[in-house]
């Protein structure tokens, strides 16, 4: 029979498409449990900012804020943060730090244990951006911490008024949505180069 493969020749091209099929199904697995890994870092927080870019870039400065409860101080908490460009982080009126990232870098850790308080708590991240375009992720983890609670997200408020910030009024803030975004992907573990 013209063009029929031998029979060595068609076991051999069934073994190479077994290898490629194996070899495609590793790499899909491998990527699934880096984005579990990195996903495990930020849970359910989501990419927000102010608002949607304009056309014409121009500086702008706002504040992005949540409050929840705690029913008691924990031993043990920290934010998770990335803020592209530069935010700073206040936790119930108190300067706790400044993070300026950018798309490649990993999470920034924050020791959030003296800063909180049994009730009502409040995190602020007062952010800056030279052409207005960015974006901002946050998560906290530790006992006693519900991480859905304070995740960014469309719980989350704005206002360009720090007054209205410390008084808890402002807008929803704009949701890009959850890692991975385009240009940040999966920000890695704090501490960490991001491949």
């Amino acid at each position: 029979m013209p063009g029929a493969l031998a029979p060595g020749a068609a076991l051999r091209a069934l073994l190479a498409i077994a290898a490629v099929i194996a070899a495609a199904t590793a790499v899909a697995g491998v990527h699934r449990s880096l984005e579990n890994h990195r996903r495990r870092h930020t849970g359910s927080a989501e990419w927000i900012w102010y608002a949607r870019a304009g056309r014409a870039p121009k500086a702008l400065r706002f504040y992005a804020f949540r409050e929840w409860d705690l029913p008691a101080v924990p031993r043990r908490a920290r934010a998770l943060v990335f803020a592209d460009p530069e935010a700073v982080l206040w936790i119930n009126g108190a300067r706790v730090a400044t993070v300026r990232q950018r798309a490649g870098d990993a999470l920034e850790s924050v020791d959030l244990v003296p800063h909180l308080r049994a009730g009502p708590n409040r995190v602020v991240l007062e952010t800056a951006s030279a052409d207005g375009v960015g974006g901002l992720l946050f998560a906290a983890e530790g006992e006693g911490i519900d991480p859905k609670a304070i995740a960014s997200g469309p719980d989350w408020s704005v206002t360009l008024d720090a007054r209205e910030a410390e008084a808890g009024r402002g807008r929803p803030a704009v949701v890009w949505g959850r890692p991975p975004q385009c240009p940040w992907g999966y920000p890695g573990p704090p501490g960490t180069d991001n491949p």
